[in-house]
């Protein structure tokens, strides 16, 4: 059994599995012994190899098969992985059992219909919540305000599953810079977002010599992984065409998000771990449903669970790699590889699993899935498993989860939404703190991996309208309703804590922060989506906090994490006061003239004063000094009584003249002088030519 793809199943328990797991594992250390070591231990052993290793060439292991072992990832890089679930059952869902989209107030029917139920079931449960879409959403208006900082021009675009809905919550972000560069900055994005205080400079990874160079980050905040592309505009398309998909077969949605999970516990999901891209999974879902022989079980509900199974049978067992292409374009179908070849440029060969690029004629988007054979693998036995599970002579197993069987969701995964959860709905959402009271979580009845827990992790509300904020909670409202504490496990086991905060959200500072990482978060947010008339200050913010509970900052401190994040208190620009009427008014003017040509803006002055002064400007001024030099006569700005005169002037202008130079002496310009000496004797005369279809702008018109 590959601990990579598989793992026991309930009936498999018993006195037999025992004894044949000891004499499996006996024959598996005795194949991992390194004999190396023996020789090395005596030295009176001839150390010369008396023959040639096959896998190596010219002194160089040419053995690609580690590179595909998951194991060499690294600790906790993917929460949802269950590799070695056999060995490592407690460890990664000895608290949740693995399913916890399970529902325990609701009776499963058995074989494949039971399977529907649980699929269901699942795509409701992980689909994100509001909360971790908002947190997402933030970390993106963040990333995006660091990038337009450096390069104003630019142009941020989300593409990917965040943009089309198909996420899990421990997916990525893809993001892309549009923008004109000679050499692609990465490693200028990379220090901006250190100094921006998004990410930690050990999280970020520079891709600069892959196929698609990008910058792979960690947000410092939620943990939320971010790859950052360049000038890579056919991600946004791509998004878009399986958008359309998505309404065109209503299936798909719950499709994908099964077999997501599928591949992305099994570290199959990307390719430089020997798996598949998302785009190829998802333009393989539409493949299968474009040809599906009987178009018309698309139509008929309850049958997620025969898709998945055909699924599993197509691309696990009748699929022909090794000659035949898919194409979704124009209906879909499936094509010869040597047709493929004969639209591919620079001598590319189509690879293993060719998927033709729906966007782009040529491109094989399947091109680097080397590990396409183990997706294969793991395809084909879902397929054996879940065949049994759904066959008439098994109804035994409906009391246990037939879903679970292939795929599980880890403690890891559940705990990090709960943390989600805890640490930012109650900024996002405060009514749900009124809404939820404290509970405390029922202790597991039995430690069998696959029994069903008296009552699972915190599910998932379906996506809806939000509660009222008087209504009676419902369940979904008081999902992760504990207070930071567990009961003890059964046996009467000592307490169970909740999991500490992640550590990429600890502060690495000696001296403990009384801004929390997420209360910085919040603090951006804030700032960020506010108007002028709205944005707290650093005492409100420290209010604001203060009603939330938890710490108590200064509003210093907080002012000094709003510098950490380069936010500053600089004066705004000024403007006129804008109601709804006027800018309704202001866009009806600019759609009415965007077309004028320049004999129409020629009859139309435009007219403006200004103010001079005589001895110096009326603004701030400001000098540069050393301490101790404040009184020093370079130092000294030297006034004069009455701010030392001013002269006021005033001029009008066309596109082909202008007025004379206006003093305006004796006072300010009052509007009865304005109508004299102004629109009397130089307006009127100045627009005499212009015609009947004049204009006259006046200045903050």
């Amino acid at each position: 059994m590959d601990p990579a793809v598989a793992w026991y199943q309930p009936e498999q328990e018993g006195p037999a599995k025992r004894l044949w797991l000891r004499i499996w594992e006996t024959q598996s250390e005795i194949e991992k012994m390194n004999l190396k070591n023996l020789e090395n231990a005596n030295p009176n052993v001839n150390k010369g190899q008396d023959f040639i290793p096959t896998n190596d060439v010219n002194g160089e292991n040419r053995n690609n098969n580690n590179y595909f072992n998951p194991a060499r990832r690294k600790v906790n890089d993917n929460r949802a992985s269950t590799f070695n679930l056999n060995k490592n059952h407690d460890a990664l869902i000895g608290e949740y059992g693995g399913c916890p989209w399970r529902r325990p107030d609701h009776v499963y029917k058995p074989g494949i219909l039971g399977l529907h139920e649980e699929i269901e079931h699942f795509y409701m449960y992980m689909s994100p919540s509001e909360t971790e879409h908002l947190v997402r959403t933030t970390v993106v208006n963040r990333i995006r305000s660091a990038i337009l900082s450096l390069w104003p021009q630019a142009r941020v675009e989300v593409f990917g599953s965040f943009r089309t809905g198909l996420y899990l919550p421990t997916s990525d972000i893809d993001l892309v810079v549009i923008g004109q560069w000679e050499k692609l900055p990465l490693w200028t994005l990379e220090r901006e977002l250190v100094v921006q205080d998004i990410a930690e400079k050990e999280s970020i990874k520079v891709l600069e010599k892959a196929t698609v160079p990008i910058v792979k980050m960690t947000d410092k905040y939620s943990d939320v992984k971010v790859d950052i592309s360049f000038n890579m505009s056919s991600g946004v398309k791509s998004a878009e065409l399986i958008k359309q998909f998505k309404e065109q077969y209503p299936y798909l949605s719950r499709l994908v998000m099964v077999l997501k999970q599928f591949l992305l516990q099994r570290d199959l999901n990307e390719v430089f771990t020997g798996g598949i891209s998302s785009y190829s999974l998802i333009l393989m879902c539409i493949s299968f449903l474009q040809l599906h022989p009987r178009p018309e079980r698309l139509r008929q509900p309850h049958n997620l669970g025969v898709l998945l199974i055909e699924f599993f049978e197509l691309y696990g067992r009748k699929f022909n790699y090794v000659k035949t292409a898919i194409r979704v374009k124009s209906g879909g179908c499936y094509v010869s590889k040597d047709e493929i070849q004969k639209e591919m440029n620079d001598g590319h060969r189509p690879s293993l699993l060719c998927i033709e690029d729906p966007l782009t004629p040529g491109n094989d988007i399947g091109r680097s899935s080397y590990g396409a054979l183990q997706v294969k693998q793991a395809f084909d036995y879902g397929y054996i498993i879940l065949q049994q599970a759904v066959a008439p002579h098994n109804a035994l197993l409906a009391r246990h989860s037939v879903l679970g069987r292939v795929v599980r969701v880890t403690d890891h995964v559940l705990q990090y939404r709960r943390w989600v959860r805890d640490t930012f709905e109650p900024y996002f959402f405060p009514h749900r703190l009124r809404l939820r009271p404290p509970e405390p979580r029922p202790q597991r009845s039995s430690p069998e991996p696959d029994r069903e827990p008296e009552r699972g992790p915190d599910r998932r509300p379906e996506r809806g309208p939000e509660p009222e904020p008087d209504a009676e909670p419902s369940d979904s409202d008081r999902e992760w309703s504990d207070s930071g504490s567990r009961a003890g496990t059964a046996g009467g086991g000592p307490a169970r804590t909740s999991p500490p905060p992640l550590s990429a959200l600890q502060c690495s500072s000696p001296t403990p922060r009384r801004v929390s990482a997420h209360q910085s978060l919040i603090i951006h947010h804030i700032t960020s989506n506010s108007d002028f008339n709205n944005i707290p200050s650093g005492a409100e913010l420290t209010n604001q906090f203060r009603r939330l509970g938890g710490s108590n900052p200064s509003a210093w401190t907080v002012r000094r994490r709003l510098a950490e994040s380069n936010l500053k208190p600089l004066r705004p620009a000024n403007g006129p006061k804008l109601e709804r009427g006027h800018r309704i008014s202001r866009l009806r003017y600019a759609q009415n003239h965007v077309n004028w040509s320049i004999e129409d803006w020629s009859k139309v002055m435009f007219s403006d004063e200004s103010k001079f002064m005589l001895y110096k400007h009326d603004g701030r001024h400001r000098v540069y000094r050393r301490p101790g030099e404040r009184f020093k006569q370079a130092c000294i700005e030297e006034k004069v009584a009455y701010g030392g005169g001013s002269v006021l002037v005033w001029a009008g202008i066309s596109s082909e003249s202008r007025t004379e130079l206006v003093i305006i002496e004796n006072g300010s310009l009052t509007s009865e002088r304005y109508v004299d000496e102004i629109l009397n004797e130089h307006v009127g005369p100045f627009m005499v030519n212009f015609g009947e279809d004049a204009i006259f702008m006046h200045d903050n018109a």
